[in-house]
């Protein structure tokens, strides 16, 4: 059961909090997934982050140090969050990473407990790192740089968060997203330039390491694999279903990596580009006459289904497959009591259903008298 939040049951004497001073970056940057239909509960499935100018902090230690308090309160407590951290065995917090850490009185464990909104978690898995932490003479806490992993009541979908208190250390991009560089058509897929579909280049530029920088390795799966923070694959037309584009990230200051997965996809939303080449515009045309059309399509290039109609009538068939072009003799046409013009529309429609169409104006002449 998810619970509104609630701090620890535990009696303990709680020195008086500090808030935030002006002198470092006091910010929490939270990630919250979304595993299928599942969703981290704290986050909601949402990422944001809260700063000074969006409320207040303040921080609090035990006597015995090994526990640390820190919360944010905006101005109407619409925004709220609540951090507990606890060293085990009762020891001081100090720089390093802490596996396994829960929500439990039972203080030979790491401890963690984060909550945001007035939302937390009765049970509670996960880990924190401590990057930068500082203590005044009398034990309080003057600066703090951590991340954390959370995960509420067994579900899979995790919360992570980078904490800064008062601290110099920069907030880093990991959580990441992956990013696509091309631009999408309005089927939601970057447009395929060819019949082998599309080049779709991508990164995830946004990850940083646990110093915040950028010492991290990538390991991309798209169609083929690669590495580096940016990475183009050629993509081909979706047929079904879109191409799972992945990329592992490896922080080597802190031994986390992390997955993501997005759905990647190209497709054809161009009509076939038709070009009527003989008779021009305005020809006048007597009797049976040569009708010489070039049929292009990008993602189709042996288009078989076209049309050809003079006015509404459709007359004549066109093998466009040699290379697109077409010279096929027009049928004659009666001549008439007086010049009359006439339309000659072509029609194609590629394997994705795009149809293209072009046409030409030609006059008739008039029958002799």
């Amino acid at each position: 059961m998810r619970k509104a939040w609630l701090w620890l049951g535990v009696c303990l004497f709680v020195a008086a909090p500090k808030l935030a001073s002006a002198d470092g970056l006091s910010v929490i940057s939270y990630f919250s997934e979304r595993v299928g239909t599942e969703v981290d509960w704290v986050g909601q499935g949402q990422e944001g982050t809260l700063t000074q100018a969006d409320g207040t902090f303040s921080a609090s230690v035990t006597a015995i140090q090994s526990y640390l308090y820190l919360t944010f309160y905006g101005p109407d407590f619409s925004r709220t969050a609540n951090l507990f951290l606890r060293a085990p065995g009762g020891g001081r917090l100090q720089p390093g990473w802490y596996e396994n850490a829960v929500r439990s009185p039972d203080n030979q464990l790491p401890g963690l407990d984060f909550g945001l909104d007035h939302r937390g978690c009765n049970l509670v898995i996960g880990r924190f790192g401590i990057f930068e932490i500082a203590y005044e003479a009398d034990g309080s806490v003057t600066r703090l740089a951590a991340a954390l992993e959370q995960r509420c009541e067994g579900y899979s979908p995790a919360i992570i968060a980078h904490v800064r208190y008062n601290s110099t250390v920069p907030v880093f991009g990991m959580p990441f997203r992956i990013n696509l560089e091309s631009a999408l058509n309005g089927q939601g897929c970057v447009e395929a330039t060819g019949p082998d579909g599309a080049s779709v280049a991508m990164n995830a530029s946004g990850a940083r390491d646990g110093l915040g920088g950028t010492n991290l390795s990538y390991q991309w799966t798209v169609i083929t694999s690669g590495t580096g923070s940016r990475f183009t694959d050629q993509v081909p037309i979706a047929a079904s279903a879109p191409t799972a584009a992945q990329v592992v990230v490896h922080d080597a200051i802190t031994g986390e990596t992390r997955t993501q997965t997005r759905p990647v996809c190209a497709s054809d939303t161009t009509p076939p580009r038709i070009t009527i080449n003989q008779p021009t515009a305005g020809a006048t045309v007597g009797g049976s006459f040569q009708l010489d059309v070039t049929i292009e399509d990008v993602g189709d290039p042996a288009i078989t289904s076209y049309e050809v109609f003079e006015g509404t009538h459709g007359v004549i068939g066109l093998d466009p497959s040699q290379h697109g072009h077409s010279v096929v003799n027009f049928p004659a046409t009666p001549a008439a009591l007086s010049p009359a013009t006439t339309k000659i529309v072509v029609r194609a429609r590629d394997r994705y259903g795009n149809l293209g169409q072009a046409s030409v104006d030609v006059v008739h002449p008039q029958a002799n008298p």
